[in-house]
């Protein structure tokens, strides 16, 4: 058990929160599930360790050994006892959860009001249990903050995800970071964007998205006024799609913070994104970091900054030499 870790999930626990609880596995649960990882004794360890939670706002299952289809029912009944009547906050995190355990989790939340944080990011979530949390999404009105990093849900699995979103009120924030989606997921994600007035905070890092993914996200910034968080790092966006993103940049006032880092965004990219911040009035953090900006490319963002709102940049890693130094 842990008490009062800001370290537990990244973020801040409750403001009211006397105790913040980890739960972990007790080792020997690891060691029943390699044992025996089709007879459902991984666990078993879950079932006891929460019969000792009272009153907890944060449960932690991260990476902790407990898996299978039993861990979800277990969960499941934790949230409707009086036990885990205060819970804010579940992580389940690395727990190689199936379509079936997403499934009973899911539906436990349908009518939970109290849980507003779930992570489910590194598992085994594919299509299937992309429908299984959307119809969750479709009904619950407390969940605010959903990690689905890490996981297979591909672009069918998005067009679920965020039709369900365009009726969710509550949903703010969204990472849906390495999930296959490419560009035509990307696609899928914009067209929501123009309908969305929750999402904030949004974090597409490492779908492969490529120059068209990043003009269909452009495309969706002039129609969005809530967007204020946007991470599409580690993308393949060369200097094409930095233009498309500039040219939103013109007229997009409501981004406050864009992650460009580990791309392919050369000088000319870089000279299209320099421009953009002389006219935009709100972005304020931007990272082009690990890009082959050239020192020609740095020279142009340092005199985009000089009359510009932005207050924090990051070009570290940033190659000094031209891209066509590069190998395609």
């Amino acid at each position: 058990f842990a008490f009062n870790e800001e370290e537990v999930l990244g973020v801040s626990p409750p403001d009211d929160a006397a105790v913040v609880v980890v739960a972990t596995a007790p080792e020997e649960c690891a060691a029943s599930a390699e044992a025996a990882p089709e007879s459902g004794r991984q666990d078993e360890g879950c079932s006891p360790l929460l019969a000792y939670v009272h009153d907890a706002r944060v449960l932690d299952l991260s990476y902790c050994g407990i898996f299978g289809p039993k861990i979800g029912q277990l969960v499941a009944e934790f949230l409707q006892s009086d036990a885990g009547r205060e819970l804010t906050h579940l992580d389940f995190t690395g727990d190689c959860l199936n379509s079936e355990a997403t499934a009973v989790i899911a539906t436990s939340l349908k009518d939970n009001a109290t849980v507003t944080y779930l992570n489910m990011a590194n598992n085994c979530i594919s299509v299937d249990g992309a429908v299984q949390i959307a119809a969750c999404l479709q009904v619950n009105t407390a969940l605010a903050r959903l990690d689905l990093s890490g996981n297979s849900i591909g672009v069918e699995g998005v067009r679920h995800l965020t039709e369900s979103l365009v009726t969710n009120k509550a949903l703010t924030y969204l990472n849906l970071s390495y999930n296959s989606l490419g560009a035509a997921g990307a696609d899928i994600v914009a067209n929501f964007l123009k309908k969305s007035a929750n999402i904030t905070h949004l974090d597409v890092e490492g779908n492969r998205i490529g120059d068209e993914g990043a003009k269909c996200i452009a495309c969706c910034l002039d129609e969005n006024n809530t967007l204020t968080d946007l991470n599409m790092s580690h993308n393949n966006i060369c200097d094409t799609g930095a233009g498309n993103l500039a040219e939103s940049l013109r007229r997009c006032q409501s981004l406050t913070q864009l992650d460009l880092s580990h791309n392919k965004i050369g000088a000319k990219g870089a000279a299209f994104i320099a421009d953009s911040l002389k006219v935009n009035s709100a972005l304020t953090h931007l990272s082009l970091s690990a890009n082959p900006l050239g020192a020609e490319g740095v020279c142009d963002v340092a005199g985009g900054l000089v009359n510009s709102v932005v207050t924090h940049v990051n070009l570290s890693s940033t190659s000094l030499l031209p891209i066509s130094a590069f190998p395609a």
